[in-house]
């Protein structure tokens, strides 16, 4: 089933850890104290993630351009403001797909934003009004798994991954 119900976005900084259980995240390290990753919880069909390969034959190169497309409906101030500062700094996203798997994306030189609209209202009445942004970053390796504890609970399972992060 495609599609994903809900991403948090966390501070991207230089110097962030990860330690793999299995090929999958099981925590991350140097995350600054009192780290806050913001959840989205996404309308349906209205959300992905991606990771596209580019390779190189010539230069013998391979990288993953790492894509998180999200859209929220109504528009308010307070969701303008955090898709402000969104807009201005790098990220780390935790997405969860449909199927209950969480990805991490952004972590080696965090996701930036590329495209979106802060403020679309539609023009006819079946329109959406609301918010679309997309972040993306070229990584050496497509995002990683989570290891989820439990598989019902997004901001439990993305908050185990570090002592000095919580999801709000």
């Amino acid at each position: 089933i495609g599609g994903i119900l809900r991403v948090a976005f966390m501070p991207w900084t230089q110097g962030l850890t990860v330690t793999l259980t299995s090929n999958e995240v099981s925590a991350l390290g140097n995350v600054p104290t009192s780290t806050t990753a913001y959840k989205y919880e996404l309308p349906r069909n209205t959300g992905f993630h991606d990771n596209a390969i580019t390779g190189s034959r010539e230069n013998g190169t391979v990288f993953f351009t790492q894509n998180v497309v999200i859209m929220l409906h109504a528009l308010s101030g307070a969701d303008r403001a955090e898709l402000v500062a969104l807009a201005q700094g790098r990220w780390v996203a935790f997405v969860e797909d449909s199927n209950g798997n969480i990805f991490v994306a952004g972590l080696e030189k965090g996701l930036e934003v590329q495209a979106g609209n802060l403020g679309a209202t539609g023009t006819a009445t079946g329109d959406m009004s609301g918010y679309t942004i997309e972040l993306t970053s070229e990584e050496s390796v497509p995002s990683y798994h989570v290891v989820t504890s439990d598989p019902t609970d997004f901001d439990t399972d993305v908050a185990a991954l570090s002592a000095n992060l919580s999801v709000s």
